[in-house]
């Protein structure tokens, strides 16, 4: 079976220092919520908001 490589495109060029740092932080706390199973229901999210972009926040679908 051959091997195929797979190119995956981040936003890292598209979004600001801060934005993306935040964006790394969020995917890292959303890993013990799911290990901990606290992302199965449907009210519940976590969210952070951007340094020195004020109004600017990322949040889950």
């Amino acid at each position: 079976m051959a091997m195929t490589s797979v190119v995956v495109r981040t936003r890292r060029h598209d979004v600001s220092p801060q934005e993306w740092q935040t964006r790394v932080d969020l995917a890292a706390a959303y890993r013990p919520a799911s290990v901990y199973g606290m992302t199965d229901m449907i009210a519940n999210h976590i969210s952070a908001s951007v340094p020195d972009e004020p109004g600017h926040f990322l949040i889950n679908a």
